[in-house]
């Protein structure tokens, strides 16, 4: 008895282990994509696009659906040929640090 107790506890410590693993490498991969999101801002769009143009009073984007429509029409307009990952990148950077939407999906 006292050995499928040590065997439950173990299971469960290894369950929470492997959950916590798992999280610390999402959020690894998070960041990794913000900072490629940044990045590719900065690098193509940042040149035209200054801190003012995403605090206007009349904002194009009003949405992350919105803000992922402009960011493909304008990577595709520049001929960049963006993978959809990297438009994401892109669109979750934006939508964090310049128009600070609630909803992120």
């Amino acid at each position: 008895m006292g050995c499928s107790i040590g065997v439950s506890f173990l299971l469960r410590l290894a369950s929470a282990v492997a959950f916590v693993g798992t999280a610390a490498v999402t959020l690894d991969a998070h960041a990794q994509n913000l900072e490629r999101g940044r990045e590719l801002y900065e690098n193509h769009c940042q040149k035209c696009h200054t801190a003012k143009v995403h605090a206007r009073k009349n904002q194009a984007a009003l949405s992350v659906g919105d803000l992922r429509d402009i960011v493909n029409r304008w990577q595709s307009n520049q001929g960049l040929r963006w993978r959809e990952d990297e438009i994401e990148d892109v669109v979750q950077y934006l939508a964090r640090t310049r128009y600070f939407f609630t909803t992120l999906r």
